[in-house]
């Protein structure tokens, strides 16, 4: 089983948590660093544009119609759509996608969770912090809800990709969509090669390595050996490793692992595909 994921980190005294942004927990212009696979000893600074500082953006949603068709319309709707999630619960099956509404009506609440905004695609929850009294724990507590350490938030009030940092930082509702996470295996050997892959990381408290691009190398070997036999989960770009040859924690200690052994065993993650898994 791999390793325990480490714990009990907490934001740096020049990170203040009520702050949203870019690369990682709160920080802004928190650096990104990218390893180029030509050359894994080395690094290149990456990093970010620092964002807007947090501010009042009004509230997006508007008030919906309350005449009397207008509410026997969506009474209907929502008798429809709950009837085969109850019975998907019965049976067994997991929600894998859920929406959490953050009120940061107090612009001093921090935000309770550390955010790995290091690939364009989506934000990572490297994890939460049951110790903080902060926006999620807040939601939690109204929804029953539970964002987990792990989780892929995939839209910020309908923005994806690179547009979520920004809304973040100044929308004061926050609704954020979120994929539980799923988890495969990928067996390579470097073979005094390269993994592959151009990788991109949150230097300050991630514990992922983001795979930003697929090139020649032992990841491409992999793919083609999964097109061939359609046995394994072939690595796509967004996709990031978790887990080397039973290590968990920091993104020091996934490079180290990766530099020290020839032969990888990685646990890669991403969004899962399907609401209900």
């Amino acid at each position: 089983k791999d390793g325990a994921r480490s714990r009990g980190r907490s934001c740096p005294p020049s990170c203040p948590a009520a702050m949203f942004s870019c690369g990682a927990c709160c920080s802004r212009g928190q650096p990104v660093q990218t390893i180029l696979q030509d050359d894994p000893g080395k690094l290149e600074d990456g990093g970010c544009e620092n964002g807007p500082l947090p501010g009042e953006a009004g509230d997006p949603f508007l008030a919906e119609n309350s005449s009397p068709q207008a509410i026997k319309k969506r009474a209907s709707a929502v008798s429809i759509k709950e009837e085969p999630e109850a019975e998907k619960r019965e049976a067994g099956w997991e929600l894998k996608e859920f929406t959490l509404v953050l009120d940061r009506s107090d612009p001093v609440m921090p935000l309770g969770a550390h955010i790995d905004a290091s690939m364009p695609s989506q934000l990572y929850v490297s994890e939460v912090m049951p110790q903080v009294d902060g926006l999620v724990q807040h939601a939690e507590r109204d929804t029953g809800v539970h964002l987990q350490g792990g989780d892929f938030i995939v839209s910020v009030n309908g923005a994806v990709g690179s547009e979520m940092p920004k809304e973040l930082q100044t929308a004061r509702r926050l609704e954020l969509t979120v994929r539980r996470p799923v988890e495969y295996e990928v067996m390579v050997s470097k073979a005094g090669g390269s993994l592959g892959c151009s990788i991109t990381y949150d230097a300050h408290t991630g514990t992922t390595l983001g795979i930003s691009n697929v090139l020649e190398g032992a990841i491409q070997r992999w793919n083609e050996r999964v097109e061939e036999t359609k046995v394994g989960e072939r690595v796509r770009e967004g996709d990031r490793i978790v887990s080397v040859n039973g290590t968990r924690g920091f993104t020091s200690q996934l490079l180290e692992a990766i530099r020290s052994s020839s032969e990888l065993r990685l646990v890669m993650t991403r969004p899962a595909a399907e609401v209900w898994a």
